[in-house]
């Protein structure tokens, strides 16, 4: 069972009898003591164990059950001396709670008419301090209010916590040294253990305030820990999650959310820490293109969400996806076979549905649908009773529930989930995973007989299913089919989206009780012990609804389809047909697909208060949280759950990593140098040169000459060696929108605002050639050099057209001719950029629509509608033209794969970017705020932010040596940056 392999004590709970499961809900167990017990007049060898609420006595003898005493029905101890021994010991008088020796079974409880008297002597130790012990605790159970109870529990555990002491004994290395050390609890399926963590310079240790283990420490290398997640739990964000390559995993509870920001500031700032690169949120982009699977994504929004294999309380939801339960065969093609996912499990039946929204109506605020829930720890454990029994005894009191309450059949189930009015439950992960434990009875439970007289052994199956095996394989093609794949957006909006709360979940009829809600409830300032006890005890039997993550629809999943690939011309192989693609694996080797990557703009140093705020203008859902459930990436700075960082690849079964400059597509346009260096940036100059903002820039071949325009409708030719104005010139009557620098090095294409394009002659000085290009203002004009020779423009405007010129110079003298219509947008398209070697052209317009253009053909190739819903400002090819970039008023930066159109990457910013360059590894882009970020694209890292700018940045442009970058700003002014030629 996947919560039985997440415990971190690898015990084996048949070997071991005694656990915490033995004890009542959060009891402590504070020690335990050598003694005999006199049973029957024989005297069995064991170990008494003294908890808050009971002494335990566990028998060295497994064939001897285990006894458990618990203090309220103690009457008294009296104490006695084996003078011939020289050993002393005591009488408890209870009635006593049994289980039996080695076999899993209900606990029988005895009740005598007559107090029994049990003898317990301790061995190699007097009795004095354990009986006064043990009287201060009985006294606690005695004629005393719950409230006072706790208090006197409370003051005994502080005080006995007090005693423990770590021992530098175990520490694992004599170059270790203590960084920090905090009090918390060891988190386990239904149950919790107060200890001490202790964090060194390489090690984690916990050591449990009692010997529960068999080694005093448990011991974890930072090394080995693979990602970090922080959690809620029991309504309280105070938790942390650590996953280890081993497989291991460590959820500690703090005692304050300071606290456990405290120990991973600490533990982030430790150089053994390694956590692993993993591709983050957009995972949903990856799911739309079919490159993750309808299991690994709902796992991944599980995780996102707070659900853990570790808290019953929280465990991962999935859903009901098959209703035919009774057919001989199963048919994925009939929608017939499929609940409705567009509804919760409630709203299934009409009828029943009616009964409901009846009861709503006549019920007081603070109204619900749904008086139960969809997800328990009730739930996990009437699914997986067959394969963690302790549990469900544990949750229920040493008790199996009724016989004809147990998980008997699917069929039975599903029916009771379609038709009772107090069943709304949804499935868990086991039903889409390989494990039969849960449905075979392999331990021969005894889990009674039903009312007509049937026993209850393993899960009745259906029929279209040949064995358990089957049954699981089955469900898990119908989590993955089309009719599926088609509708499961509609149940992640009722589980984690939009609908889950507030008038939308009204509207969808999935409003469960109000305590269910995070938010609703702040543990932290309830003081009262038995108040805060009615809480955890609701959050126990209720549940609690996932974490909210979506604020408005969750897009649909596309039917994914790779189609020709566009033409390369290095003689790349390349697939030659289109084919669906219903498997990752296959898409994986089909394409060079990249999973899309989130890196989230955020103060590297905060660790806290992680909200991230829907954008409606954003191509997908945003990802919000509204606690500071952290995940955290190789680099150890904190991420919000957005992004969310080792990716809860955690529970992916599938790692997919492409690097950006994959080898799979060597450049195939000359790349100068490499930007690596560009790290080493400096200021070198700042000018006021025009009088409105600059548009563009651009840089001569030689790198020696700076061209910029301006919506002061001029044009601006500097030296840059020694920044002097070397020609100023009035180009039409409009705002300059975009320039070119012509192959001769003369000649320079310049577009306006007023629908003009004009070219200027560097040694003339002056416009030598124009023509109106379009009917409305021309954004920008890209030139390259055709398959055949020729020196080809490519125009687009804010009327939609998009036009491709040819461009001749005979005897310095330059002219046009009007070469196609290349295609349309509706808007007005605000970006294009030109691929010359593959002969392409990609271009966005203002409501975030992409399209990419064959040059060679002069053909539309495809469209991208939900890429962005607001304006592009930028786009950009990498040299090898595999991929394009494109910034967004909405605060991203997205690349994507030309090819697949599957997005890569995903940047979302607190901060608009304007323009953007890349050479396939860095990204340099300026910002609205007048930064000039740069961003290393293989790790997904910021390199470097540079800070001069006063005013949004418009323009830059690197050299082709990459020693220097000029840009430009909205107030006219240009700056210069440079790169000492000894770093390069």
């Amino acid at each position: 069972m996947a919560f039985l392999e997440r415990v971190p004590d690898k015990r084996n709970l048949r070997t071991q009898r005694f656990s915490l499961l033995l004890l009542p809900h959060n009891d402590v167990y504070f020690n335990d003591y050598s003694a005999n017990l006199n049973l029957s007049g024989k005297s069995i060898e064991g170990r008494l164990k003294v908890c808050a609420s009971c002494v335990v006595f566990d028998p060295k003898d497994f064939n001897y059950p285990i006894h458990s005493f618990p203090f309220k029905d103690i009457q008294t101890f009296e104490t006695w001396t084996d003078r011939q021994n020289q050993r002393e010991g005591f009488y408890p008088f209870t009635p006593v709670l049994l289980k039996e020796a080695n076999i899993v079974k209900p606990w029988q409880f005895e009740r005598p008419s007559q107090p029994q008297k049990f003898d317990i002597a301790l061995n190699y130790m007097g009795t004095k301090d354990l009986l006064d012990r043990l009287l201060q605790l009985h006294d606690a159970w005695i004629d005393k209010s719950y409230t006072e109870t706790q208090s006197i529990i409370t003051q005994i555990t502080n005080k006995h916590q007090s005693t423990v002491q770590f021992n530098m004994g175990w520490i694992e290395d004599l170059a270790e040294h203590i960084v920090i050390e905090k009090i918390v609890a060891l988190v386990m399926p239904l149950t919790r253990n107060p200890g001490r963590v202790i964090l060194t310079n390489s090690i984690i240790y916990f050591q449990p305030f009692n010997n529960i283990d068999s080694e005093p420490v448990t011991k974890y290398f930072i090394d080995d820990i693979k990602s970090l997640v922080t959690r809620r739990y029991l309504l309280r964000d105070v938790g942390l999650e650590m996953f280890f390559r081993s497989g291991d995993t460590l959820y500690l509870s703090f005692a304050t959310k300071s606290d456990r920001k405290a120990f991973m500031q600490a533990l982030l700032q430790q150089p053994s820490l390694r956590l692993e690169e993993e591709n983050q949120d957009n995972m949903m982009i990856a799911w739309q293109n079919g490159a993750v699977s309808n299991f690994d994504y709902l796992m991944y929004l599980n995780n996102l969400a707070d659900r853990s294999f570790t808290d019953l309380a929280q465990y991962p939801v999935f859903p009901w996806v098959i209703k035919d339960y009774s057919s001989q065969t199963l048919d994925l093609e009939n929608p017939e076979t499929f609940r409705d996912l567009s509804k919760p499990i409630g709203a299934q039946n009409p009828e029943r549905l009616q009964e409901f929204l009846q009861r709503y109506n006549d019920m007081p605020d603070p109204k619900f649908h749904y008086g139960t829930h969809y997800s328990t720890p009730g739930y996990v454990l009437f699914y997986t009773i067959r394969a963690a029994p302790e549990y469900s005894l544990n949750l229920q009191n040493g008790k199996f529930d009724k016989a004809d309450r147990l998980f008997q059949s699917m069929a039975r189930t599903w029916n009771s989930a379609f038709n009772g009015m107090a069943d709304v439950k949804e499935l868990i992960p086991e039903f889409y995973m390989d494990s039969t434990d849960f449905l075979l009875n392999r331990n021969n439970l005894d889990l009674g007989t039903t009312q007509s007289g049937q026993r209850v052994g393993d899960v009745i199956l259906p029929t279209w299913a040949s064995d358990a095996s089957d049954f699981l394989k089955k469900c898990r093609q119908a989590l993955e089919c089309d009719y599926v794949s088609e509708r499961i957006h509609n149940w992640i909006d009722l589980i984690f989206g939009y609908k889950q709360t507030g008038p939308e979940a009204i509207k969808a009829h999935n409003l469960f009780y109000y305590l269910t809600y995070e938010g609703e409830i702040d543990l932290d300032s309830v003081t009262d012990p038995a108040e805060r006890k009615a809480y955890e005890l609701q959050i126990m039997e209720f549940g609690q609804t996932p974490r909210f993550l979506f604020t408005i629809p969750h897009p649909p999943r596309r039917r994914v389809t790779i189609p020709r690939p566009l033409p390369v011309t290095d003689g790349k192989d390349v697939a030659d047909e289109s084919t669906t693609i219903s498997d990752s694996k296959t898409m994986i080797q089909r394409i060079n697909l990249g999973v899309p990557i989130v890196v989230n703009h955020a103060d590297e140093k905060r660790i806290e208060n992680f909200e991230m705020e829907s954008n409606p203008t954003s191509s997908s859902p945003q990802i919000i949280s509204s606690t500071d459930s952290l995940m955290y990436t190789e680099n150890n700075t904190a991420q919000e759950s957005s992004e969310t960082i080792s990716s809860q690849n955690l529970f992916l079964s599938k790692s997919i990593t492409f690097p950006f400059g994959s080898d799979d597509h060597p450049n195939s346009e000359q790349q100068n140098e490499t930007w690596s260096h560009m790290i080493d940036l400096s200021h070198m100059a700042t000018l006021l040169i025009h009088r409105d903002g600059i548009t563009d820039i651009k840089l001569s071949a030689n790198n020696q000459t700076l061209y910029t325009i301006s919506q002061d409708a001029r044009l601006k030719i500097h030296d840059l060696t020694t920044h002097q104005e070397i020609l100023a010139l009035r180009v039409g009557d409009s705002t300059l929108s975009s320039i070119q620098v012509l192959p001769d090095q003369d000649g320079l294409l310049i577009s306006s605002w007023d629908s003009q394009l004009y070219i200027v002659s560097i040694h003339v000085g002056s416009v030598v050639h124009s023509w109106q290009g379009h009917h409305d203002a021309v954004s920008v004009v890209r030139t390259y050099t055709s398959n055949s020779g020729d020196l080809l423009a490519v125009s687009a405007s804010w009327d939609g057209s998009l036009k491709v010129w040819r461009l001749t110079c005979a005897d310095s003298s330059w002219s046009h001719s009007f070469v196609t219509d290349l295609g349309e947008h509706a808007v007005d398209i605000t970006a294009l950029a030109v691929h010359a070697q593959r002969q392409l052209a990609v271009t966005a317009d203002n409501e975030g629509h992409i399209a990419l253009w064959n040059l060679a053909t002069f053909s539309e190739q495809r469209r991208i509608s939900d890429l962005h819903y607001d304006t592009v400002n930028d786009i950009a090819f990498t040299p090898d033209g595999c991929r394009f970039i494109t910034s967004c008023i909405d605060c991203t930066i997205k690349v994507v794969n030309v090819d697949s159109l599957v997005e890569a990457m995903v940047v979302n910013l607190d901060d608009e970017p304007r323009c953007i360059m890349t050479d396939g590894t860095f990204l340099l882009f300026g910002s609205d705020s007048g930064e000039i970020q740069m961003w290393d694209t293989t790790h997904r890292t910021q390199l470097q932010t540079l800070r001069q700018h006063k005013a949004s940045v418009r323009a830059l442009a690197v050299a082709s040596n990459a020693l220097c970058v000029v840009s430009g700003d909205d107030d006219g002014y240009f700056t210069h940056w440079t790169i000492q030629t000894e770093h390069h």
